[in-house]
């Protein structure tokens, strides 16, 4: 690192630390931010007519202006390159802070530096933001306003329920900051399960709908509605009802998987598997299919991929057409455990969760029967969930299939060669994702934490 980086930083902490007894902190006469904490006696100033909140700093010119929130909230602003120290910041016992200064960016927690990007080949303006729901904390920033990229994220300690958060100024020279926001929504009083959404166009993560009840696992049709799978039974949740309309309630369902078109559902009992469709309710039971645990219904709506065996011994993939009946096995192996099957938009290609010894992977099975590993490596990946317009590879990694700490991902199918980016980490609360995590716009990712 250079001198100048180890300079900004020990400033950094030493503002922190209160070792600086002329910093001082006053009531702040605008919107948005409740308190400001300034040294020299400087203060920060607001102009309605620009939208923008700045602070004309010296050498000694470190300031803080903040407002208190608990619960869940969301921080965002723009500034134009290159600036001299400076940023968003979220505090209580510890510091969370992304800073930007000249051509660095940098994201600290307390005095360990966890990420840094170098802005020399962006454009202006550069748009950060802070995140909270729950105890996960999320740093996006994105150049030019095109929010795409994941700086970091921290799961915070229980502890942490009221965050002072807002802009940062550091260093020599003077911070504006553009279009600020500041959305704060009251604090999620989680229940048994917990429905939650993100937004893939600015990666932002929102609780739908907290409840006592206990769901094992939920599919997204749109914002307003969601099948669940609830104490035996299929529900179609509807605005933030989850039992409003009861779809199946007669036998004991095991897992359900929604069709990527929307208006079918595969349904798993404990002897056999059937259709139900959506839009008329009619059910199609599927006879001889025994032993499978594991599938979903194809975009066309013609065939069935399963994991499961025909004998009981094994787990492999297999193809059933609807209309013929024929059962196809797609997969022959002595020595893998393969299962997760979900196909794509295209109605042929497979991707499926591959598990041999310790090593679990994301493979993809194409229309020619050849199977190319997608995501391998020495961390766990699976519950691969494809969004309906074929774009995208949603799943879950970890250091291992039952680690208490998993991470949300997607991978751009359009480009194999860009690397997946994290959207949400989660400290032993979520298991899997859905076939059908999509809604049928391929906006959104739902799931179900606890």
């Amino acid at each position: 690192m250079k001198i100048s980086g180890w300079i900004l930083i020990l400033i950094f902490l030493a503002f922190y630390s209160c070792a600086n007894n002329s910093t001082v902190q006053s009531e702040f006469e605008g919107p948005i931010f409740k308190s400001q904490q300034c040294q020299g006696g400087k203060t920060w100033v607001y102009d309605s007519a620009e939208n923008t909140f700045s602070y004309a700093q010296g050498m000694e010119g470190l300031s803080f202006l903040s407002r208190s929130v608990s619960g869940n909230f969301q921080m965002e602003a723009t500034v134009m390159l290159p600036p001299n120290g400076g940023g968003l910041m979220a505090r209580s016992t510890i510091q969370y802070a992304v800073l930007i200064d000249r051509d660095t960016m940098r994201w600290v927690v307390n005095d360990s530096i966890t990420r840094v990007v170098h802005l020399r080949s962006l454009k202006s303006p550069i748009t950060l933001r802070l995140n909270r729901v729950g105890r996960q904390l999320s740093c996006w920033w994105a150049p030019q306003n095109d929010l795409h990229q994941l700086l970091a994220d921290v799961t915070l300690p229980s502890e942490e329920t009221t965050l002072d958060a807002g802009l940062l100024c550091l260093g020599n020279g003077g911070f504006v900051f553009h279009n600020v926001l500041f959305e704060a929504t009251p604090e999620t009083r989680l229940g048994n399960a917990n429905i939650e959404m993100i937004d893939l166009k600015d990666r932002s993560r929102k609780v739908i709908f907290s409840t006592s009840d206990s769901i094992q696992s939920v599919q997204g049709i749109d914002l307003e509605r969601q099948i669940v799978r609830s104490n035996g039974r299929l529900l179609l949740s509807e605005k933030q009802e989850v039992d409003s309309v009861i779809l199946l309630g007669t036998d004991s369902i095991l897992l359900h998987s929604l069709a990527s078109n929307g208006d079918q559902t595969l349904v798993f009992y404990e002897d056999y598997i059937s259709v139900f469709n959506l839009e008329n309710h009619r059910v199609r039971r599927i006879p001889r299919l025994r032993n499978f645990i594991d599938g979903m219904i194809s975009p066309d709506g013609v065939s069935i991929i399963l994991s499961g065996s025909r004998s009981g011994e094994g787990q492999d993939l297999y193809r059933y057409d609807l209309r013929s009946g024929r059962l196809d096995q797609k997969t022959n192996s002595t020595d893998t455990i393969e299962y997760q099957p979900r196909i794509h938009a295209d109605s042929s290609t497979i991707y499926y969760t591959v598990k041999t010894g310790e090593h679990i992977e994301i493979w993809k099975l194409d229309g020619e029967g050849r199977k190319v590993p997608v995501l391998k490596g020495q961390q766990a990946y699976f519950s691969p969930s494809l969004s309906p317009d074929g774009k995208w590879l949603a799943f879950l990694t970890a250091n291992n299939e039952t680690s208490n700490q998993v991470s949300l991902q997607i991978l751009d199918l359009q480009n194999m060669q860009s690397s997946p980016f994290s959207l949400a980490s989660f400290q032993g609360s979520i298991q899997s994702l859905a076939a059908g995590a999509w809604s049928l716009d391929s906006q959104h990712i739902f799931f179900l934490t606890h």
